[in-house]
């Protein structure tokens, strides 16, 4: 066996290892907690512990359960870090009810406006699309008024305003 894994170039240990048997204890545990993960998938390995202790008596190790659910693939949800925080484009929409009394029935309606902003942005491309933009022009060049000063000392401020 020796010289033959030597002419193959193959080690030993590869030819007679035997794989190690599922412990059906595993096998039980992954079905658990699969049936868990289905009902809340917000559960992580700590907690989970305690489930399986308190609703299936399965006394068993966080350890174990961090593995056993990698190997199946199984990720709690849970929120990540700073995903509350705007990015630097996002408009802020002020919120209209904070101080109206609400005292009536269909004193409040509630609109879905995505199709309004969809049409809005539809017609700006409209508009985009049907005008010739007018050449830009820069601060230090000479004003198209031909008064023989700079654009920024002469016409920018009237435009601006």
């Amino acid at each position: 066996m020796r010289q033959q894994c030597k002419l193959l170039d193959v080690a030993r240990s590869t030819v007679t290892y035997k794989p190690v048997e599922v412990d059906p204890e595993d096998i039980r545990i992954k079905r658990l907690l699969d049936e868990v993960y289905m009902i809340d998938p917000c559960l992580g390995s700590r907690r989970l512990v305690t489930v399986l202790a308190r609703d299936y008596d399965i006394r068993t190790d966080r350890k174990r359960v961090a593995r056993l659910r990698r190997e199946m693939g199984q990720e709690t949800i849970w929120c990540k870090p700073r995903t509350s925080i705007p990015d630097d484009g996002h408009r802020k929409y002020p919120y209209l009810l904070r101080n109206l009394a609400i005292d009536r029935p269909d004193q409040v309606w509630c609109a879905d406006i995505t199709d309004a902003r969809y049409y809005q942005e539809l017609a700006r491309l409209r508009r985009l699309s049907q005008t010739k933009a007018a050449p830009q022009i820069g601060r230090n060049e000479p004003c198209p008024c031909d008064s023989g000063r700079k654009y920024k000392q002469c016409c920018l401020n009237k435009t601006q305003s």
